[in-house]
C-alpha cells in the first residue's frame, strides 16, 4: 500500500511538473515572509490576502503571527521577529525618530468620513444635546496620547469647548458604549466592530472626530525595516501587487470578507455585515499619510516634525 501510494503520488507531481501554470510550481517557489495581523478589520488587510489566496497567487508563503496592538507590531518588527508589519503612521513615525530605519511601502486602511468607522458617541437621552455641553465633562478614549485624543480635543475647541476643562480617560473599547449608556462619562470614542451596536446601550453617534485630522487619512500602512526591503526588492514588489489585489477585492467583496474576519475575530458574521466597514487603498498616497503626522507634530507626540515622503518607500 505504501509503495503504490507513492508512486501514485510522483506520477502526479511529474505531470503537474510538465504545465506552466501548475500549483505545485507555485507553491515550489513560494517566499516565506514573517507578518503581522490584529484580528481586527483596520488591521486585517493580510488575513484577507492570506484567506483569499492573493499571497499565493503571487508566490508568498505568509507566516501569520497575531497581535493585539500595532504598537505591539513595531516593536515586534524593531526586534527582528517580523518582516513586514502594518501600524499607524504615529507608531511608525515614532520608531523613525528614534532611529529606527521604518519605512512605509504600501497604503492600508483608510478613514473616510463618507462611512467612518471610528465616532464620538453619547447617550441618546442623556444630557448632551450640543458641544457646548461638553464642557467641563469626562470623556471615554481607547488610548490616551492618540490619534482619538487629539482629534477629539480639536473638535471640542472648534465647537467652542476649551478642551482643558475636560477630563479624559481610557476605556476598554468593548465597554465604551455602556459606560457612556450608564453615565458614567459624558461622551467616548467608539470603533468598530461596536460603534453599529452602539444603539444597545441607547447610545447614539454624536461627532466624526476624525475630520479634524482630515476627510480621508491612513489608519495604518504596511511597512518594514528599510534594510529587509532593499535586500528583497523583487520579493516586496509581489507582496505590493498582492497587497493592491486584495484592497481591491477586499473593498468590493464584504460577503466573502465578512466570513473571513469572523473566523479570526470571532464576531460574529451577522454583526459584521451591520458595521461600516473599512475601506483600503490599493494605491499609495503621501496626502493620507501626511494628516495623522501632523496633527502628532501639533499635540508633541512625535519628537521631530516629519514628511511623508521621510516615511514612505519606493512611492
Amino acid at each position: 500500500m505504501r509503495t503504490a501510494l507513492t508512486r501514485s503520488h510522483a506520477l502526479a507531481l511529474l505531470a503537474a511538473a510538465s504545465s506552466v501554470t501548475a500549483p505545485s510550481v507555485v507553491r515550489a517557489q513560494a517566499m516565506k515572509i514573517r507578518m503581522a495581523a490584529v484580528a481586527t478589520e483596520s488591521y486585517s488587510e493580510p488575513l484577507y490576502a492570506l484567506d483569499g489566496g492573493f499571497f499565493a497567487k503571487a508566490g508568498i508563503e505568509a507566516e501569520m503571527n497575531f497581535f493585539t496592538t500595532g504598537g505591539q507590531i513595531t516593536n515586534a518588527l524593531a526586534g527582528g521577529a517580523l518582516d513586514v508589519g502594518i501600524a499607524d503612521p504615529i507608531q511608525v513615525g515614532s520608531g523613525f525618530n528614534r532611529g529606527v530605519p521604518f519605512g512605509f511601502f504600501a497604503g492600508g486602511m483608510e478613514y473616510s468620513t463618507d462611512g467612518p468607522t471610528t465616532q464620538l458617541c453619547v447617550a441618546k437621552n442623556g444630557p448632551i444635546k450640543t458641544v457646548k455641553d461638553l464642557e467641563g465633562k469626562t470623556l471615554g478614549l481607547f488610548g490616551l496620547g492618540s490619534m482619538a485624543e487629539f482629534s477629539t480635543r480639536d473638535w471640542l475647541r472648534a465647537g467652542g469647548v476649551d478642551p482643558v476643562t475636560c477630563k479624559f480617560v481610557e476605556f476598554g473599547p468593548a465597554v465604551m458604549a455602556a459606560a457612556i449608556g450608564r453615565g458614567t462619562i459624558a461622551a467616548g470614542i467608539v470603533s468598530e466592530p461596536n460603534l453599529s451596536a452602539v444603539g444597545d446601550f441607547d447610545v447614539m453617534p454624536f461627532g466624526k472626530v476624525y475630520d479634524m485630522c482630515a476627510k480621508h487619512f491612513y489608519i495604518d500602512c504596511w511597512f518594514a525595516d528599510r534594510n529587509w526591503l532593499s535586500a528583497n526588492a523583487p520579493l516586496v514588489r509581489k507582496l505590493i501587487g498582492a497587497i493592491r489585489d486584495t484592497a481591491r477585492w477586499a473593498n468590493t467583496h464584504h460577503d466573502e470578507t465578512a466570513v473571513i474576519l469572523a473566523k479570526y475575530s470571532k464576531i460574529e458574521v451577522e454583526r459584521i455585515h451591520r458595521m461600516a466597514r473599512a475601506v483600503y487603498d490599493p494605491g499609495f498616497d503621501a496626502r493620507k499619510l501626511q494628516p495623522p503626522l501632523d496633527i502628532a507634530w501639533r499635540y508633541h507626540a512625535l519628537e521631530k516634525q516629519l514628511t511623508a515622503g521621510q516615511l514612505m518607500v519606493g512611492a
